[in-house]
């Protein structure tokens, strides 16, 4: 890919909702492989490599993702969130960084759910 000047080597995003289950998706930048994990249907986990001009959007909007949410904290909410993202990054020195959140309607957000749909083939829904 563009090895000399990777910043993050994988990521994980993770969409959970209240009492419907999750969706795992790995992203490995060194090989340009996509993991995806649905605990809800069985028959969509999957492991599928992909080309370097598909994993670059990945990339780039991951990075975006992480700058836009590294300084942002969230207070504890009383009442269970419908929906909660959680993404890792991490760099070769294995050290990860994880975001959290439950704001699925931001513009950045969207943006992840579009380029995951657009690479995996399949809806980042529950």
């Amino acid at each position: 890919m563009f090895d000399d000047q990777l910043l993050y080597t994988w990521a994980t995003c993770e969409l959970a909702g209240y009492r419907k289950g999750y969706i795992t998706v790995k992203l490995d930048f060194k090989t340009n492989v996509l993991s995806w994990k649905d605990s809800n249907y069985w028959f969509n986990n999957f492991v599928r490599g992909l080309p370097k001009s598909q994993m670059k959007p990945l990339y780039d909007v991951i990075s975006r993702f992480v700058e836009e949410y590294r300084d942002k904290s969230y207070e504890t909410m009383e009442t269970p969130q419908l929906y909660v993202w959680n993404v890792q990054v991490s760099d070769d020195n294995n050290n990860t960084l994880e975001l959290s959140g439950y704001d699925t309607d931001s513009e950045i957000w969207q943006e992840l759910v579009e380029a995951i749909e657009k690479a995996g083939h399949r809806d980042f829904k529950l």
